[in-house]
């Protein structure tokens, strides 16, 4: 019977690390049909198609993979340099526009990347131009996007505006679909109750000039690193994280020198970042080898949480990454609903989302921030009391989710993560069966 492998996200992203020709043969050498198509679900759900067409057609070894992931990943590629070069196009019209009126724009996160740090921006993909402005100036900005064909989406946190409502594909980064551009006032990641407002930091020592307009403004280099790392912290909280995140991060540690590492330590310290620095490099570290500076995690050890530092060194890099692949799979799924078991579906969903806040709580440390960790956990927002009701919200909240925490907690780890790679086996299994 073909199978697909425990841990296979794991063995396909490593791929875009391992540079020894004959280990990678060795590696997708009994990989069958499903295996094959564990491997383009897994690209798809983290974003590195692209990458990884490059990173292997550089090595010269695609020849020596299957046919159907590799049409795969080389269409992904060419289609998403046709999506760069049309957000780049859309970007650059924009900041025109913004530098035109003297708006003070910072472009962030890809915008930044995609321009001044990836030698072939196609490899990155992008669903969003995110923005970074002063809050007077949003109305402002809003106009010119409204000028430029674009329209509001209801949003509960920031503006987001878009120039299509529906995806033409719903398999990867195709042209066609939505862009949208969000406009931030903040640059903040919240964490549980820790809620990392960097936005004076953001722009404290930015430089102007960006792509040549005086209005325009980039991050710092250390600064930039700070905003990836504070993200990519938030995504891995919440379950969220993908694995071309990680690569950003390995971009910009590349050009970072003794001085902005110095910098970036002394902006940690002053804000507490420790453990959130912690997390994220190690995991960064464990998975895609970036280099750091000696001794620099082990100087955000001291304001880590134990349990938090144990679970960055031990955890498993599917078990990080798992909620990105869900959605997918919910998305994948219910295109063919009809042959869904919904039954393993729902248990699936159950023992992962107990999971990921089961999880968080390693985030702080045992006492005062615990308690106050789980009085957030249990207290439903006021965008989840719009949306549900607020009876409906406090019911889920109060009563269903510490009900349902407690059995999968009690399971243990090792069984968790045993049970979840079986179920998710299962239903990719289910839906790629009949082909």
């Amino acid at each position: 019977m073909d199978k697909v492998e425990p841990q296979f996200s794991s063995k396909v992203i490593h791929l875009l690390t391992e540079k020894n020709k004959d280990t990678i043969f060795n590696q997708i050498a009994d990989w069958g049909p499903m295996m094959w198509h564990a491997a383009c679900f897994t690209v798809q759900a983290h974003g590195i198609a692209p990458l990884l067409y490059r990173v292997l057609t550089d090595l010269d070894v695609l020849d020596n993979f299957d046919k159907g992931f590799r049409d795969y990943i080389r269409d992904q590629y060419f289609l998403n340099r046709e999506r760069i070069g049309r957000i780049q196009e859309i970007l650059q019209t924009l900041l025109a526009q913004a530098n035109y009126h003297h708006i003070p724009v910072m472009p962030l996160k890809g915008s930044i990347l995609i321009n001044s740090y990836y030698p072939d921006p196609a490899v990155r993909p992008m669903a969003d131009i995110d923005l970074l402005i002063y809050p007077e100036n949003i109305e402002q900005l809003s106009r010119l996007l409204e000028s430029m064909g674009f329209r509001a989406l209801v949003s509960y946190h920031h503006k987001v505006y878009t120039n299509s409502i529906k995806p033409v594909s719903f398999d990867g980064e195709h042209p066609d679909n939505p862009i949208k551009i969000e406009l931030h006032h903040a640059a903040q990641w919240p964490i549980g109750l820790l809620d990392l407002d960097m936005t004076d930091v953001i722009w404290e020592k930015s430089e102007n000039n960006y792509l040549g307009f005086s209005s325009i403004f980039s991050p710092a280099r250390e600064r930039l690193l700070l905003m990836l790392i504070c993200h990519n912290a938030r995504n891995q909280f919440n379950g969220w994280m993908r694995l071309f995140h990680l690569h950003d991060i390995s971009i910009v540690t590349r050009r970072m020198d003794d001085e902005q590492w110095s910098e970036l330590g002394a902006i940690v310290q002053e804000h507490g970042l420790e453990r959130v620095m912690f997390s994220v490099l190690s995991i960064a570290k464990r998975f895609i080898g970036i280099d750091l500076p000696d001794g620099f995690l082990e100087e955000q050890k001291w304001n880590t949480p134990p349990k938090l530092q144990s679970q960055v060194k031990t955890q498993t890099l599917d078990s990080l990454i798992r909620l990105h692949e869900y959605k997918l799979l919910t998305l994948k799924l219910g295109q063919r609903s009809s042959q869904v078991n919904q039954q393993m579906f729902g248990i699936y969903q159950l023992i992962l989302f107990t999971i990921v806040q089961s999880m968080k709580f390693n985030w702080f440390f045992s006492g005062k921030e615990t308690k106050q960790e789980i009085i957030q956990v249990i207290s439903p927002s006021n965008y989840i009391k719009d949306k549900w009701g607020n009876l409906l919200a406090r019911i889920i909240y109060w009563l269903i989710i510490p009900i349902a925490l407690v059995p999968i907690i009690v399971i243990g780890t090792h069984r968790r993560e045993k049970l979840l790679s079986r179920l998710k086996i299962s239903l990719l299994r289910h839906l790629y069966a009949p082909y």
